[in-house]
């Protein structure tokens, strides 16, 4: 006999964000959106399906390089702002 478990039969979650996501009262979904309300300032990009640059291929550059879309859209305005301001 083994001591070794038989992993065959332990169910694979491929979508664990789906099977550990918790149900959010109104209550607490009205608290979110005042707190994104006062914290942040939103922007609308958009890209066309037909573009040169698409939204799938930025979400990809961004996760290869370990960032958020979020965070790598900031970043690269960020940068484009600082270069701006030491060339003039």
């Amino acid at each position: 006999m083994t001591s070794r478990l038989d992993t065959s039969f332990v169910p694979c979650y491929t979508g664990i964000k789906e099977v550990r996501k918790m149900a959010q009262s109104r209550a607490k979904i009205e608290a979110n959106a005042r707190y994104d309300k006062k914290a942040y300032d939103n922007v609308l990009v958009k890209f066309r399906k037909d573009a040169q640059l698409t939204l799938p291929m930025v979400k990809e550059f961004a996760a290869a390089h370990g960032e958020s879309t979020n965070g790598f859209i900031v970043r690269v305005i960020t940068e484009a702002i600082e270069r701006e301001q030491v060339e003039h």
